[in-house]
């Protein structure tokens, strides 16, 4: 016996469950029904070609900007360099003036008498500079 108690359980009368009949099936393609429908399938495959194309006109024109736009910073980074290599070079090019100037002013004697009393003022830094000095000149000797 068939329990009625359950309404989600299917019976004979439920109409998804019974077979459909001839009348009750869906008509079937034909060529007159399909043309349409492939006319608009094409049409939306052409509408999402160029959709892809804009698209990727659209990335290209961002690439070319950024690649531009990396050139004109590098460019600018480069002048910056070469602006501060150059004052650097001139500094130290104006400081080794001065010291000629100084050696030629004062003499050789009194050049080594501030020297003595710069390493006697300052022992540990004038220890480190000197290990250093001797090292690269060791070094310089080996090569």
């Amino acid at each position: 016996m068939e329990d009625r108690s359950n309404p989600f359980r299917p019976g004979a009368d439920d109409p998804f469950c019974r077979p459909l009949s001839r009348e009750d099936a869906p008509p079937l393609m034909t060529e007159e029904t399909a043309a349409p429908l492939s006319e608009r399938a094409r049409d939306a495959a052409a509408a999402a070609l160029e959709k892809a194309r804009a698209v990727a006109a659209t990335a290209v024109d961002k690439v070319e900007d950024t690649a531009s736009l990396i050139a004109r910073k590098t460019s600018q980074a480069a002048t910056r360099v070469t602006e501060k290599t150059q004052a650097a070079a001139c500094e130290v090019a104006g400081k080794v003036e001065a010291g000629a100037r100084y050696v030629r002013k004062q003499g050789v004697t009194d050049f080594a008498n501030d020297a003595a009393n710069v390493i006697r003022r300052y022992p540990m830094p004038a220890l480190a500079i000197g290990f250093t000095v001797g090292f690269m000149l060791a070094r310089l000797r080996k090569d």
